[in-house]
């Protein structure tokens, strides 16, 4: 009886660690997509101040091809 016992624990502590190795691969997961939309976020300002430093300077390619003439 005392066996039965000891095995029944130990299949639920395997239980419980196997539930917590997959636990921490959705937190894993998650920090991935996180880190993810970030890149995604900075991908979109440098986007913005490339279009802000077009609004700033927006003629210059043909401002200099006019100066070459």
């Amino acid at each position: 009886k005392l066996m039965v016992m000891t095995i029944e624990r130990e299949r639920e502590r395997e239980r419980e660690r196997e539930r917590e190795r997959e636990r921490e691969r959705e937190r894993e997961f998650e920090r991935e997509r996180e880190r993810e939309r970030e890149r995604e976020r900075e991908r979109e300002r440098e986007r913005e101040r490339e279009r802000e430093r077009e609004r700033e300077y927006p003629d210059i390619d043909c401002q200099v091809s006019l100066w070459l003439l």
